[in-house]
């Protein structure tokens, strides 16, 4: 069995021909629509597509690895520029939920695409949500990197991309006192608004949305980062370090190491981590809901609920249609709370929570181009 990745990163092959199209049409309206050009090439480059023209209007990057100093002790970070051309603007671009953080392949291809669309590009490694735990701590890091990244640009503003759980963590960065100066727009993808009520929704499948319920079949991944990072609350105290390492290792993609490991333990704790293994989340319901009861304090405290009001930065809320990790009706929360500050927000069935949804319509395709030129026409005023 594979689960999603909690970044949402999304391909975008379908563009491609968008993105010709857009070339082709540059040359006979002008300077106008430079910046939906550079959106769809953006894309088109994430999408790891290559041809003559993206080739052509990339601007060629160097990488470096960097330190980002936080509150708890250094980062590790690093740096994505262009090389023929000063920076637009940057950003901090924050990876999501895997255990590889600055260093997995999606993250790398779109740090790499935001410097070949001319921005310098920032990444900090985020420890916990490396280990699959959601920790307020992480916003200090961000505030962190943002501050570094905007003295190496002269003091100018940065902008901030997270998506998913890092999404939501971003805008508390951005609510900051310490950090809100610095920080001119945010783009957060697939983001959360309340840890609570999306730890809720894990179990039950019930997306609360300001005004309705929307039944939504939650993927039982979110139980299981869960139960993963309260372990001590659901296992014995002599088997609760070894269901939790076996438990990381079915949530890294090791399997059999996950299952040999399981095997050792006693066959009450075994028969639980291995209802886990094939999503019977029910099995743990009553520990489960006793968890995010008891850990409430700690996931509003990493949640935007409640710290919107000191957001003066611009927002653009992206959010998959059909996301069954992070649904869509948080960033419906998002948007009521930010008010105008949410420049941007697009709710798309282009989209889910990791790839392309089937085949887009092109006003599909269009809208999502538009929604991220209007973000990048946001980051290039940034002063």
């Amino acid at each position: 069995m594979r689960f999603p990745r909690l970044a949402r990163w999304v391909t975008f092959r379908r563009l491609a021909v968008f993105a010709t199209a857009v070339v082709v049409l540059s040359y006979f309206v002008g300077p106008k629509i430079s910046t939906e050009l550079r959106a769809a090439l953006l894309l088109q480059r994430f999408s790891g597509i290559e041809n003559a023209y993206t080739r052509t209007l990339s601007h060629p990057i160097a990488r470096e690895e960097v330190t980002v100093f936080a509150p708890d002790g250094p980062r590790r970070g690093r740096m994505y520029v262009p090389t023929d051309a000063a920076p637009r603007s940057g950003f901090v671009l924050l990876h999501g939920v895997h255990k590889k953080s600055i260093d997995e392949t999606r993250l790398v291809r779109f740090a790499e695409s935001l410097a070949a669309a001319g921005y310098a590009v920032l990444t900090p490694e985020l420890q916990s949500i490396a280990d699959y735990r959601i920790d307020k701590i992480e916003t200090k890091v961000i505030g962190a990197a943002a501050r570094s990244l905007s003295a190496r640009l002269g003091g100018a503003k940065v902008g901030l991309v997270g998506t998913s759980f890092a999404g939501g963590l971003a805008l508390v960065a951005a609510s900051d006192p310490e950090f809100r100066g610095i920080i001119g727009c945010v783009l957060a993808i697939g983001a959360h608004h309340d840890l609570v009520r999306v730890s809720r929704f894990f179990m039950t499948s019930q997306a609360v949305a300001p005004n309705r319920i929307v039944p939504t079949q939650a993927h039982d991944y979110g139980v299981m980062v869960t139960v993963y990072g309260h372990a001590k609350f659901f296992f014995p105290e002599n088997e609760v370090g070894a269901a939790h390492d076996a438990l990381k290792l079915w949530l890294n993609g090791d399997w059999d190491a996950a299952r040999n490991l399981a095997a050792t333990l006693t066959p009450s704790t075994r028969a639980r981590v291995e209802a886990l293994f094939h999503a019977r989340v029910q099995s743990v319901q009553g520990d489960y809901e006793r968890v995010v009861e008891f850990e409430k304090e700690g996931l509003l405290a990493a949640s935007p609920s409640g710290h919107m009001s000191g957001v003066t930065a611009a927002v653009f809320l992206l959010h998959g249609a059909g996301d069954t990790v992070v649904p869509p009706t948080e960033s419906e929360w998002l948007k009521q709370d930010l008010g105008e500050h949410a420049e941007g927000f697009l709710i798309t069935k282009a989209i889910e929570h990791v790839e392309m949804q089937g085949k887009p319509k092109l006003s599909e395709q269009l809208e999502l181009v538009n929604f991220i030129a209007r973000m990048l026409e946001r980051a290039d005023a940034m002063k």
